[in-house]
């Protein structure tokens, strides 16, 4: 099989990131619920322990923005571009704290490869919305699938060593929402149409990536898929249509090779045929139909193109967008809004081996939907509340809440830093409730996860990892806003610091390597 691994690279700057953790001795704190507590790391001069400080109180979980029960919203001017911040209420000893989470971005992963990849090459973090929701569903957490039910929640609450001297401390609360596991023999058969933008910003790298992405497809399909492979150039053009039978897969890669260069990219109509075609085709039993555009993103998605998408996703087709091309040709904008309106995945590749790690690798988490409508609200007990240290994270500003699909091997991962504004009452509990719809099926599932607050965890790898996560997105919009070098340093120092804690417990993880080669790339320049 032609398959393509990540190489790990030495980073010379470890032992630096090494020396910026703090001390991880272990210290037992009995009125905390016995947990074992490894010692904080760096911590910035005013005292957060991560988060950016000129935020609004927000839901910072790994998953999108929290919202209050009002779904206010108020953007930061100072945030760089595409960064709003929605409002919860402030902590209050007497009343909870209710948060519907916004997936609107659930399955966005562009902004981590094109953060890694302008950086290492030209030193620079580029102009775009970062939050921390693209870098928890691009890197890999470890928490264990369902396996009872469709979905599983599992999490825990966390006081870090640094906080536990605090008048008022903080905890850092992660929990993931995680759909089964399901082996590529085991998974359904799709539908896939793909379209393929063969427009003039295709030429060279962009068209050579779009024949890996295609092989790469080639690869996952197995007998009972359908595939069909329509070029938008001047015109779309539908080019092939094959039910995969006896193992007989067709060679994708192969079919774009006589097709004459385009003056232009028909975006709009390519993705109509792909509709179109799905729609009249014999329905093949308990398939799950599904759209692929490949684009180097020069193209604009108009609100008809938009609708259409949306309307597509309510009836269960689903859009995943892949950017192919050198960063200085991508455009992502029109990318991840029609992924967002198809609730599928956004994401660019800007070589053959992010293609097999990105798409090859999880074609089955990709493709495949276990649960849509997925809706998650967390309720926090009197006297907890998100911090107003706590990033939030960017989607758009509207009040309406977007919901969310999940299929397997795959989790929404939801990190936030609490404040304690009172003593707490000890039957209090952290309450998760999760609602989905099964495909197939019209009545939606429930799940509700309970944590009480005196149990605290020991801050697992996944919880290092998640805390890691948020200070690097800090540090990074940091760079890219221009700020002084005070608050670039010290917002490089806790991301490092943090970084640093969590490959004690993961020294080979591949997504703290690239972290921390991405910040010393930063910190040289």
């Amino acid at each position: 099989m032609n398959r393509r691994f990540r190489i790990l690279r030495p980073v010379a700057a470890l032992a630096v990131l090494f020396g910026a953790s703090a001390c991880s001795d272990i210290a037992f704190d009995a009125a905390d619920g016995g947990a074992d507590e490894i010692g904080d790391s760096a911590v910035d001069s005013a005292g957060d322990s991560e988060g950016d400080s000129t935020t609004d109180p927000g839901g910072s979980d790994g998953s999108d923005e929290g919202t209050s029960e009002t779904g206010a919203d108020d953007t930061n001017p100072e945030d760089g571009p595409g960064d709003p911040h929605l409002t919860t209420p402030m902590c209050d000893p007497l009343l909870g704290q209710v948060i519907s989470y916004d997936l609107a971005e659930a399955h966005a992963e562009i902004a981590p490869e094109l953060v890694r990849e302008s950086v290492m090459t030209s030193s620079i973090v580029p102009q775009i919305p970062l939050s921390p929701r693209p870098f928890f569903n691009h890197f890999q957490f470890d928490h264990p699938p369902a396996i009872e039910s469709t979905l599983a929640i599992s999490g825990e609450l966390w006081k870090p060593q640094a906080m536990v001297n605090l008048e008022l401390p903080r905890y850092q609360l992660q929990f993931a929402v995680s759909g089964p596991e399901m082996s590529a023999e085991q998974r359904p058969p799709i539908d896939l149409a793909i379209v393929v933008d063969i427009g003039p910003s295709m030429a060279g790298l962009p068209l050579e990536l779009t024949n890996e992405a295609l092989d790469v497809v080639s690869e996952s399909l197995r007998v009972g898929d359908r595939i069909t492979l329509i070029s938008a150039g001047d015109q779309a053009e539908l080019i092939s249509t094959t039910l995969i039978e006896d193992g007989a897969v067709p060679a994708l890669d192969g079919m774009l090779v006589e097709l004459p260069p385009a003056s232009a990219a028909a975006i709009a109509e390519g993705l109509g045929l792909a509709y179109t075609q799905l729609a009249e085709l014999e329905p093949l039993p308990a398939a799950q139909a599904r759209v692929m555009l490949i684009s180097a993103g020069h193209f604009a998605a108009d609100p008809a193109l938009v609708e259409l998408v949306d309307d597509q996703a309510e009836l269960g087709i689903t859009l995943t967008s892949l950017g192919v091309g050198a960063l200085d040709q991508f455009t992502d904008s029109s990318l991840q809004i029609l992924a967002s309106a198809g609730k599928g995945a956004s994401v660019y590749a800007p070589n053959a081996d992010q293609l097999w790690l990105a798409l090859g690798d999880q074609f089955t988490a990709k493709m495949i939907t276990s649960a849509s409508d997925v809706e998650v609200t967390l309720i926090l007990p009197p006297g907890l509340a998100v911090s107003e240290r706590d990033p939030s994270w960017g989607t758009s500003p509207s009040a309406k809440l977007e919901l969310a699909s999940l299929g397997p091997n795959d989790s929404l991962v939801f990190h936030q830093e609490l404040e304690s504004c009172g003593e707490a009452n000890l039957d209090a509990v952290i309450r998760v409730e999760l609602e989905w719809i099964e495909p197939g099926q019209v009545d939606p599932q429930q799940l509700v996860w309970e944590l009480p607050v005196v149990e605290l965890g020991f801050g697992a790898m996944t919880t290092r990892k998640g805390a890691a996560v948020l200070a690097y997105t800090d540090a990074l919009i940091a760079y890219r806003d221009g700020l002084d070098a005070t608050a670039r340093y010290g917002a490089l120092l806790d991301a490092l610091g943090h970084i640093a804690e969590a490959l004690e417990s993961m020294p080979d993880d591949p997504d703290l390597i690239e972290m921390s080669e991405v910040l010393a790339k930063l910190e040289s320049t």
